[in-house]
């Protein structure tokens, strides 16, 4: 986890240049963790979540479909000016 601005695809890049991943969060006990260790808050962090293959259909990175829906903030995904394909968590901790 690093504390520095990148692009959604920066992020993935750099994580898998060290051999990890963006993180997918199966279920709310995965998401208080994440939020909780790395002080999600703050700042919005990305995770590995995105639909830009097709557009409403949120995978992981991995290829697994996105399950856990409660989490999504109000109102959300909602494509705001149809440019948002990737998931992050907010300084609301919501996604």
């Amino acid at each position: 986890y690093e504390h520095h601005r990148h692009t959604w695809d920066d992020a993935r890049t750099n994580c898998q240049t060290k051999g990890g991943a963006l993180a997918e969060i199966e279920d709310e006990e995965e998401d208080r963790l994440v939020t909780s260790t790395f002080n999600v808050g703050k700042h919005n962090t990305w995770i590995g979540g995105t639909d830009r293959d097709k557009a409403g259909q949120w995978l992981w990175t991995s290829g697994k479909p996105i399950k856990i829906r409660n989490l999504w903030y109000e109102g959300r995904p909602d494509n705001w000016d149809e440019a948002e394909h990737c998931l992050a968590i907010s300084g609301h901790k919501e996604w």
